[in-house]
């Protein structure tokens, strides 16, 4: 170790001190040993003594910045946490992160990295480039976040195992190859078997309390730890929920799905059209995306499709309005944002609990004081219906529209064609009486989500009077 210099031995020997055993003077020469990496790898009180004896010395605020952590930011940003394996080096961290970021392209000079890191990163890169995930072309690389991060000394105090590191890193790069930038209170640890999935890891308290030092609000762990960190985060008082990955596929996508949901910064509503729409279509869960499209979407694009007839206005003057609970209850969201009904009919098939689930859901949103504040009062019904084939679909939509029209203007009436079977469709049109409305929504479809695309749809709104068959309708 002697060829390595005086200031790597001094180094050496002052880590092995407690922080209370350390002068300010050898914590601030500790710490220059150290450079960078010091912020990320010595303990709060040590850093503490160094920017003691900086300030001694007479240096300001901003020349101690050095001294604090700040996680990388924007596209490639990563960090990994991992736990020491020896206990020697008194004045380290049990746990510690890396701020690291995943590049694209070949660099010039190769990126200097703790050895163990380096090769769970090219694990990484093969599972990810076999799997398809990832374009080989692109020739991602894992930099350190500064280029001048790791000294000697550093590496040194970094060798050891950092399979745990393999979660973090392949979610991360999955967001950057998709154009995302990370979440800094999104956090995850969990080491990877070919062929088997992502495995059980060790060091969970130490990683948890050093997420809920950097206040990290969610820790996903591999399913076999998931116990374990749920118990340590409640004993401890950590503000953590503690999350857990698929634990029951070898493919790497499926099995971080929802870290890399949570992982990747959502657009807001002040972004653009399009990041708005990838950003609903990458979250996984049900009732988040409906979330998101409610908080981020549906009023803006509302107003998109009214201004499609911002020449015929008459086409969306609506007093009632009927449609059909179908797996994208987001539309009729929309439609109520566009028609703005007076009184609405949300019919659901009889019998099938998802869908009458969904109608519960749908009308207490729409009965909500904020939402009847902006479409305007708006009395909501939910009512089933029995499902059959297309002549009976149409005898039982004919005495649903007599029943609740009774004396009103069939003019006012709106029925939704677009969800449902395609022959709910058909009996909605053969059943509306003359003089309704009907409304089909037109979007591109995203295959890989199973949803429309946000902000492709366009409105046709046609009157059955304009129909040639003097029969159509009651």
């Amino acid at each position: 170790m002697s060829d390595r210099g005086e200031s790597y031995n001094r180094a050496v020997e002052l880590a092995q001190r407690t922080p209370e055993e350390l002068s300010p003077r050898d914590a601030m020469v500790l710490a220059r040993g150290l450079g960078r990496l010091a912020a990320w790898l010595l303990k709060p009180a040590v850093i503490a003594k160094a920017i003691e004896e900086q300030k001694d010395w007479g240096a300001k605020d901003e020349q101690c910045k050095w001294l604090e952590c700040t996680l990388p930011e924007g596209p490639g940003a990563c960090w990994i946490v991992a736990v020491r394996k020896t206990c020697q080096f008194h004045a380290l961290r049990d746990a510690f992160v890396l701020p690291l970021r995943w590049k694209k392209g070949p660099s010039e000079k190769p990126p200097t990295l703790p050895e163990g890191l380096q090769q769970v990163a090219n694990e990484v890169l093969s599972e990810l480039n076999v799997s398809q995930e990832i374009k080989e072309s692109d020739q991602w690389e894992i930099h350190p976040a500064s280029d001048d991060l790791f000294n000697a000394a550093g590496l040194f105090f970094l060798e050891g195992d950092y399979s745990s590191a393999w979660a973090p890193l392949a979610g991360s790069l999955m967001v950057a190859a998709g154009d995302g930038k990370p979440d800094h209170r999104v956090w995850a640890t969990g080491a990877w078997k070919p062929g088997v999935g992502l495995t059980r890891v060790e060091g969970i308290r130490e990683k948890l309390a050093l997420a809920s030092e950097f206040e990290a609000t969610q820790f996903f762990v591999p399913a076999s730890c998931f116990d374990e960190a749920r118990q340590l985060a409640r004993d401890n008082n950590w503000s953590i929920e503690i999350k857990k990955f698929e634990q029951s596929t070898d493919r790497p996508r499926e099995a971080l799905r929802p870290y890399i949901s949570q992982l990747r910064v959502r657009a807001s509503k002040s972004d653009s059209e399009k990041e708005r729409a990838k950003t609903y279509l990458q979250i996984p869960d049900d009732i988040e995306r409906r979330q998101y499209y409610l908080d981020c979407i549906v009023e803006d694009l509302a107003e998109r499709l009214r201004d499609q007839f911002s020449k015929e206005p008459e086409k969306l003057a609506c007093r009632s309005f009927i449609t059909v609970v179908s797996d994208s209850p987001e539309l009729i969201y929309l439609m109520h944002f566009v028609f703005r009904p007076k009184a609405s009919w949300i019919f659901y098939s009889e019998g099938n609990n998802r869908y009458r689930e969904l109608a519960t859901e749908v009308e207490t949103w729409l009965k909500s004081p904020p939402v009847q504040q902006r479409i305007g009062s708006c009395q909501v019904h939910i009512e089933a219906f029995q499902d059959g084939d297309l002549g009976e679909l149409v005898l039982c939509f004919r005495d649903l529209v007599a029943r609740l029209l009774q004396e009103d203007d069939r003019r006012s009436l709106v029925v939704d064609v677009t969800p449902g079977k395609k022959t709910m469709s058909i009996a909605w049109a053969l059943a509306a009486p003359r003089g309704a409305r009907l409304v089909y929504v037109d979007s591109q479809f995203d295959h890989e989500a199973r949803k429309p695309k946000p902000f492709t749809e366009k409105l046709t709104v046609f009157s059955l009077d304009t129909l040639p068959n003097n029969s159509v309708g009651g």
